[in-house]
């Protein structure tokens, strides 16, 4: 933001200024905004007090995630990448909720009772390993420990982690610190947005599915999986200019027939439908 320009110009120039490195990112983003719309419309009219309790949670916390989706989206695409990364670290904690919940109608009512303002109703770390039993992951204890990895770096700044926030806030401008507030669109603001962006569509996609699949069941969860698939190998080399260590993959298995394998590496991301390791027996 130059001295003397409007708040309202600068952040129409970071749009402008970011749009080469975020465009594909910010239309993935909005295609799976859709794609949980599109869901979300074809659910069955059905008496309220007939509205199984875990789905009526399932639905209220999949609108939360879209609009969190887009509210991220949105904020990393005019220059507030950290703000992003903010509320992805809620979609994180709302994409396991669903997932840890599932059809359990006994958690769900634990849910609903939980009164404490303070915390909630069930630790990260606890709905991260109860979700990934749901899904059916073939190695629940490790994938927990790599999800709840990505959970503690989304929170690195909302928690003003000083191995993130030293980085944000200033601009060395002809060799002197400026602070500055308002859109930033430096290198390290691009490499934020990635994450924030990228993380929102993985978790946008885990909620989608555990939605998709309780209340339509296999069938329905593998033309949605199709279509998800059809939008992030539009987008496969989003990955290719962040470099990252490993990898991460995620493994849905739906009653032990058949299984999705999602896989986020430093090269693409990948998508498949294979048969589970029980069907294969």
């Amino acid at each position: 933001m130059q001295p003397g320009e409007s708040l309202a110009d600068a952040e129409r120039d970071a749009l402008k200024s970011l749009d080469s490195e975020l465009n594909r990112h910010g239309k993935l983003n909005m295609q799976a905004f859709n794609l949980i719309g599109f869901a979300l419309s074809r659910l069955p009219v059905i008496d309220i007090h007939k509205v199984p309790l875990p789905r009526k949670i399932a639905t209220s916390l999949l609108v939360k995630i879209s609009n969190d989706l887009r509210t991220a989206s949105l904020l990393a695409l005019t220059g507030y990448a950290v703000q992003a990364i903010t509320i992805v670290s809620s979609m994180f904690e709302s994409s396991y909720c669903i997932a840890a919940i599932g059809s359990d109608k006994d958690l769900a009512q634990k849910w609903v009772d939980h009164d404490t303002p303070i915390g909630p109703f069930m630790g990260v770390r606890a709905m991260v390993e109860k979700g990934l039993k749901n899904l059916g992951h073939p190695s629940v204890s490790k994938q927990t420990e790599v999800e709840y990895r990505v959970y503690r770096q989304l929170c690195m700044p909302k928690h003003t982690n000083p191995l993130f926030q030293m980085e944000y806030g200033y601009i060395i401008r002809e060799g002197e610190v400026v602070a500055m507030n308002g859109p930033n669109t430096s290198e390290d603001t691009v490499r934020a947005a990635w994450f924030a962006m990228e993380h929102a569509t993985a978790l946008a996609f885990i909620a989608l599915i555990c939605f998709v699949n309780s209340i339509w069941g296999w069938k329905a969860t593998k033309i949605y999986f199709h279509k998800y698939c059809l939008l992030v190998i539009q987008e496969s080399n989003l990955r290719k200019k962040l470099k990252r260590d490993g990898g991460r993959k995620i493994h849905f298995r739906v009653n032990g027939k058949n299984c999705i394998t999602m896989c986020w590496t430093p090269t693409g991301v990948s998508l498949a439908l294979n048969p589970s390791r029980s069907a294969q027996r």
